[in-house]
């Protein structure tokens, strides 16, 4: 029977107080369970419970194992562990007692109880005493105890019961008289003293063992006596009892804090307390963000407290906890030099006491760490990512790209941070949102952005667009994403909506409804907008390319023209660009290109001249001409035309660029010439040619 063994392991300890006795117990017995390897059914899941603090599930845990025990031994062990549960880590006295009780009732069942059964029914019968202590029932109390002594006469039990009650009795004697003294002599140092004693004797196992009476009279003496020196005592143990017995982590912070504002910067009690608070975010609540924290700011604020090394050890395991080994390496390293050769003193403080070669130790940790820090790292890195945590996992892929250059890791780490780098922008943006109302419709319009021209996935930058559209109507944002949906819509025959995703010609005829009706929404409902006058020429070039309108793409073009101001844009050289400029050219194009409108198209020319004489494109505009004026044979006109041409070429860049991009087709350039003075020389000896050949057929 493992638990007997394990029972009877505890009963070999020497511990004259009970509540020690079950504390030590409680602890053998899960650490063995939850080391052993070769343990099988509960008792790992139960250990493992009680480590998570899950303590009603290892209650329930115990229960069902109990029910299913087949010696009563077992059960008995198994339902006196309960009770030290709600005893000690829930505090939930009634049903501790229930707990105990059923041992008892188990110890009554047979004639002949083993040993085992004795001893756990002692134990129980104890530990109620000790329910009737923490309750302040110390009649009760007394009454068990003997109750204790004539059970189990000449036996351990008797012996420390009959010291329990000796310690009740005592204590309640010792406190009557105290109170009376204070009664008579309230503001004397030692009314002090004894306020602080009445704490201790409500504290201490061998007498009253009731730690909320504690913690209240320690109360009273601090609130009674705050410049006390004692007073800063008195929150220490406050704040021990209440990690230490109530298993209160949380108000045991709350004490020590407590110290830290009341307590004197040259005093060494505020870095014990701060050094405190990090074991126990650290051991308690495993909150190692936290204690990271606390550990950080106490070796910058106390660097000659002797418990220095301490903290730099409990900060490496934070560190490695938090999966920084770099750090984690770093402060074992430091720790490794600060930590005496000689000195034992500090190994309690970093759980290692009695423990040999501790540097030897830390040093096969800072080995192994090295050695598998760059995969811990990755594999840190790739949860980030599959979580969703995008942020985190390009840190970590970069910082393994600085640190193990040359390596698959930096190879790989390089590979997916460009993969997740406009992920990680998206997500910093949403986190964004909780923090700044006002900037939401920017932000969530940005988020849309990212996935249009950074991921390049349209689909779901046309869902983030309408969220912009649908949710913040009326604002410039919204227009501006009525705009870029019906950019998405009008470009899907060139541009695919996800980079694998074929388009159909239905699909594509779809796209171009879906476009025409965005741009027509942004003109009904932000008809002063520049980009109003953006879906106009959008428009007339869905009707001109797609669905060979010409008529409308024509209307379109021209509302672009007369329904909105001329923005321009500056060019080099002086020259200029404008939505206008563009609308006017391309009605040019349409009568001459598509409609076959040689009149109408050099009278769209000549107007465009006219309106925009300082034109990027105003070189591209005379190609056309001249043709025009050739066919109709007007020949010295046509001349005249490209020596304009070559006039504007020869002194400008902006000139030559456009005319190669916008001029008829019969005189574009070849795009293998490299440099600009490249490109004017052949496209004046391309008009030169032209002008011979006009030439000849003027001589005919």
């Amino acid at each position: 029977m493992m638990e007997s063994s394990v029972f009877k392991m505890i009963n070999q300890i020497r511990i004259d107080n009970i509540l020690a006795k079950i504390m030590a117990f409680l602890v053998l017995f899960f650490s063995l369970f939850s080391e052993a390897d070769d343990i099988s059914g509960p008792w790992t899941e139960i250990a493992d419970l009680m480590k998570a603090r899950n303590y009603d599930g290892a209650i329930d845990k115990l229960n069902d194992t109990a029910k299913n025990a087949s010696q009563i031994e077992d059960k008995a062990w198994l339902y006196f562990q309960i009770g030290s549960i709600y005893f000690e880590y829930k505090h939930e006295y009634k049903k501790a007692m229930d707990a105990f009780q059923k041992v008892l009732a188990l110890k009554r069942s047979v004639d002949l109880p083993s040993s085992d059964l004795l001893d756990c029914s002692a134990l129980s019968q104890m530990s109620i005493a000790d329910v009737y202590r923490r309750n302040g029932e110390y009649d009760k109390a007394i009454e068990e105890y003997e109750n204790i002594m004539d059970s189990y006469p000449n036996t351990r039990y008797a012996k420390i019961a009959s010291h329990d009650i000796k310690g009740i009795k005592n204590a309640l004697t010792e406190i009557e008289t105290y109170k009376s003294f204070i009664d008579k002599h309230p503001d004397t140092d030692i009314s002090a003293d004894i306020q602080f004693e009445i704490a201790e004797l409500y504290l201490s196992p061998q007498n009253l063992n009731n730690t909320n009476q504690a913690i209240i009279e320690y109360n009273k003496f601090i609130e009674k006596y705050p410049d006390n020196p004692k007073s800063i005592e008195a929150l220490f143990k406050i704040a021990d009892t209440y990690r230490s017995i109530l298993r209160d982590p949380l108000n045991s912070i709350y004490s020590y804090k407590k110290i830290l504002e009341k307590g004197s910067f040259a005093s060494n009690l505020r870095a014990e307390a701060m050094f405190q608070i990090g074991i126990i975010y650290y051991s308690d609540l495993s909150d190692y963000i936290k204690a990271c924290e606390v550990f950080c700011r106490f070796l910058e604020d106390y660097p000659v407290y002797w418990k220095y090394p301490a903290g730099v050890y409990w900060l490496a395991m934070c560190y490695e906890q938090i999966g920084d080994y770099d750090k984690a390496i770093s402060f074992f390293e430091l720790f490794i030099q600060l930590y005496p050769d000689d000195d034992s003193k500090l190994s309690a403080d970093i759980g290692k006491l009695g423990e040999r070669d501790v540097k030897s130790q830390i040093r096969a940790k800072v080995a192994n760490l090295k050695k598998i820090a760059p995969g811990l790292q990755w594999s840190k890195a790739e949860k980030f990512v599959s979580s969703g945590n995008y942020r985190d996992a390009l840190t970590i892929y970069r910082d393994l790209m600085s640190k193990y250059p040359n390596t698959n890791y930096a190879e790989n780490s390089r590979i997916q941070a460009n993969k997740i780098h406009y992920l990680a922008e998206i997500q910093m943006l949403r986190e964004l949102i909780k923090n700044q109302p006002d900037e939401i419709p920017a932000i969530q319009y940005k988020i849309a952005e990212i996935y249009e021209t950074g991921i390049q996935n349209n689909a779901q930058a046309l869902k983030e667009y309408q969220a912009v559209v649908d949710k913040y109507s009326g604002t410039y944002w919204a227009c501006e994403a009525l705009f870029r949906i019906g950019f998405i819509y009008s470009s899907s025959g060139n541009m695919r909506l996800v980079k694998t995703e074929k388009r159909s010609k239905e699909s594509l005829s779809s796209d171009t409804e879906k476009a025409i009706a965005t741009y027509r929404q942004l003109i009904k409902e932000y008809p002063n907008s520049y980009r109003s006058a953006e879906a106009h020429f959008y428009l007339g070039e869905i009707y001109r390319v797609r669905l060979n309108d010409y008529q409308k793409a024509l209307q379109e073009y021209q509302r672009v023209i007369d329904n909105y101001p001329e923005i321009s844009f500056y060019e080099r050289e002086g020259y200029k660009d404008s939505l206008a400029d563009q609308a006017q050219f391309k009605i040019g194009r349409i009568y001459y290109e598509n409609l076959k409108d040689n009149n109408k198209a050099l009278q769209a020319f000549m107007t465009f001249l006219d309106k925009y004489p300082n034109s990027c494109r105003k070189s591209a505009t005379y190609s056309f001409i001249a043709v025009i004026q050739e066919a109709n044979g007007d020949y010295n006109s046509a001349k005249q035309s490209l020596q304009t041409i070559m006039n504007l070429i020869v002194d400008s860049n902006v000139q030559s660029l456009y005319y190669i991009r916008d001029s008829i087709s019969v005189m574009k350039i070849s795009d293998n010439l490299v440099s600009s003075s490249d490109h004017q020389g052949e496209i004046v000896r391309q008009i030169k040619q032209k002008i011979s050949q006009i030439s000849y057929k003027q001589q005919k």
